[in-house]
């Protein structure tokens, strides 16, 4: 499961391994992740949740509430969750990055 707008790159990675892309759209106005949307998008064969934050293409970076919220999702769902990290020194204004790691409270499970 990745959010869409994605990373180009993810697609052709997701395809190497021989799994199936689930993309869940970001909100439209906000381009913020949407639970609701990522839960009814979830199949019984859905095994791993891609986060990128700050988020390529858009820019956004996710609040600790999201990204509480994302790892809530995927521990309910017994997700594997792969956070792209890869522009945490890229952010603005307040909107300091948060590692997913952190946001998670519990590095190495799983």
């Amino acid at each position: 499961m990745v959010l869409d707008p994605y990373f180009d790159l993810y697609g052709a990675v997701i395809s190497l391994a021989g799994a199936r892309r689930i993309a869940v759209p970001l909100v439209a106005d906000t381009l913020r992740p949407d639970v609701a949307a990522m839960s009814a998008a979830l199949t019984a064969n859905t095994r791993l949740l891609l986060l990128n934050s700050p988020h390529n293409p858009t820019g956004i970076v996710f609040t600790q509430a999201e990204l509480s919220a994302n790892s809530e999702f995927a521990r309910a769902n017994d997700l594997l969750v792969i956070a792209d990290e890869a522009y945490e020194h890229l952010w603005f204004d307040n909107n300091r990055h948060i590692p997913d790691r952190l946001a998670a409270g519990d590095v190495g499970s799983r």
